[in-house]
């Protein structure tokens, strides 16, 4: 899974809170209590006020900080704080629906885990192929087939092989340029900054300036 999720993007859960439905168990008798106080839903990605303790989803209260630097509860400057830490523990606690419940996920997932469901597990997610852009689900990405090019040796392999290969493939430092080449393309760089010696007299320096050289001193220019 860890290779698959390197490959593939999906966007991380970032918009106001759930609504009711979404609630599961005992999170429902908390509901007029712990809610985002500008959308009123319960805030995935949470933060609150210094100043009043007011909740608000992450997403809510950066939409108001746009035009306003007042708190929308107590109206005094907002500085953002952590949640008290019962308040923190209480809510990761609570389950979920997922948020791909219309899609058919039926998973319920408590708070600390609902990114990760959402990004690396479940099934309904809509993820985006990071060489191609082409969509699908995750039965449908890891079965997608897209070829691209391995940076250090240029050969061409299927993306979900890539990160298995790239751990493979040998690199090699050229120590007169700095620049990184793989095993098969070391053997024939010709290093423009590495130092030689001109064959007609005793001038060195970097192979880029040696035919400057020879058409300057021996009026000899490279056919």
């Amino acid at each position: 899974m860890n290779s698959f999720a390197s490959i593939v993007t999906t966007n991380k859960i970032d918009g106001p809170g759930l609504e009711e439905s979404f609630l599961v168990g005992e999170v429902r008798d908390f509901k007029d209590i712990i809610k985002c106080s500008i959308c009123l839903n319960f805030p995935i990605k949470h933060t609150t006020c210094r100043y009043c303790k007011s909740i608000f989803c992450k997403y809510c209260i950066s939409i108001w900080l746009e035009e306003n630097d007042t708190c929308p509860s107590c109206r005094d400057f907002f500085v953002e704080s952590e949640l008290e830490r019962y308040t923190y523990a209480l809510m990761n606690k609570f389950k979920l629906k997922c948020i791909n419940k219309e899609s058919g996920c039926k998973e319920e997932i408590p708070l600390e885990k609902y990114d990760e469901h959402y990004i690396t597990q479940c099934k309904y997610t809509v993820y985006t192929c990071e060489f191609c852009m082409y969509k699908g689900n995750m039965d449908v990405m890891i079965a997608h087939y897209c070829e691209v090019d391995c940076v250090y040796c240029e050969v061409s392999i299927n993306r979900s092989k890539l990160i298995e290969h790239q751990k493979k493939c040998k690199r090699y430092l050229c120590e007169c340029c700095g620049k990184i080449y793989s095993s098969n393309k070391i053997t024939n760089h010709d290093c423009e900054e590495t130092v030689v010696v001109c064959d007609m007299c005793n001038f060195k320096g970097q192979r880029k300036n040696l035919e400057e050289h020879r058409r300057s001193y021996h009026n000899i220019t490279k056919k």
